[in-house]
């Protein structure tokens, strides 16, 4: 074997027709037989690579039980210290990966980011303890210290800001961008969070949208409720469908459904009412024709009290009751 270098007690002892592989540290590559383009820093870091190819740690113990997976890089104390034939992974910090037997193409950048995933494969975790007890969860996305902490076997979600998804254990398809949005959410799907505490306190309610400033923010079982806007529909907690489209809309509806308000401040006193229909700037509230909209149902108000005219091109047309007439 050529173009090896080997420095410490026993490091590269084993190797036979491996080349350039680089071997610093007691232990290092002590088991390398015929691998090559190795390198490993540190106390036994990749002790028991064979065959693995093109792995780099730099750390104690980093790659230390890798037998024959190749295109690793661990660089931090322990990090992929429990890899053994899995290929591609990045784990850079202490502890990163650390418990990773035979998941591929993983991404663990920060003290702990990753640490306990064993065989689940293609997930991102950038951030101090970001991803950290995910066990088998596939294709998680976590940027931000904390995010999507507490996930174990939830997948496809994506989470970046500060502990974003932070009690995700299962739930999948969940989207939060933002400081702690999503944070309560544990098993619930399809969930998109976007500004600081958006659906910050969903649990279980699914296929929510929150997006803008505290969108949804106290929401905990209600689902497919959509929020664009900064404080829209921030008091709703176990109400569905409803969708409000504006500054502060449906910003007090508590548990009334199926309302719908665009504009900002449209339906801002509904509470408990359902079905309604409130379209323009304040309407719905004591400044538009309909007045205060709090529990009344089945309401439709357009435009608030400014309006000074309408216009339609053909004339409304009621629905029939069925009622007999002759």
């Amino acid at each position: 074997a050529s173009n090896n270098t080997a420095v410490g007690a026993a490091a590269l002892v084993s190797n036979t027709t491996g080349t350039k592989n680089v071997a610093v540290g007691s232990l290092s590559l002590d088991a390398n037989t015929t691998a090559s383009f190795n390198t490993g820093i540190g106390f036994a870091s990749l002790s028991a690579n064979t065959t693995g190819t093109n792995n780099t740690a730099i750390g104690s113990n980093a790659l230390d039980v890798n037998t024959t997976g190749g295109q690793n890089t661990a660089v931090g104390a322990f990090s992929l210290d429990a890899n053994t034939t899995a290929n591609s992974n990045t784990g850079l910090g202490y502890q990163a990966l650390t418990a990773n037997t035979t998941g591929t193409g993983n991404i663990g950048v920060g003290s702990n980011a990753l640490r306990d995933n064993t065989t689940a494969d293609y997930n991102t975790a950038v951030g101090d303890q970001a991803l950290l007890l995910n066990t088998t969860g596939a294709l998680n996305t976590a940027f931000g210290a904390e995010s999507l902490k507490t996930n174990t076997t939830g997948q496809i979600n994506t989470a970046l800001g500060y502990q974003a998804l932070y009690s995700n254990t299962t739930g999948e398809q969940n989207v939060a961008v933002g400081h702690q949005a999503l944070y309560s959410n544990t098993t619930a799907d399809h969930n998109t969070a976007v500004g600081k505490d958006a659906l910050e306190a969903n649990t279980t309610g699914a296929d929510n949208t929150g997006i803008g400033y505290h969108a949804l923010d106290v929401n905990t079982t209600g689902s497919r409720n959509t929020a664009v806007g900064s404080g829209a529909v921030d008091a709703n907690t176990t109400a569905s469908d409803n969708t409000g489209v504006g500054n502060e809309s449906l910003s007090t509806v508590t548990t009334g459904s199926e309302n719908t308000a665009i504009g900002s401040s449209a339906g801002f006193n509904v509470s408990t009412g359902a079905n309604n229909t409130l379209l323009g700037h304040n309407a719905g509230t004591s400044n538009s024709p309909s007045g205060v909209i709090n529990n009344e149902n089945n309401t439709v108000c357009i435009g608030d009290s400014s309006v000074s005219a309408a216009h339609i091109q053909v004339a409304f047309q009621t629905g029939s009751d069925k009622r007999d007439k002759t």
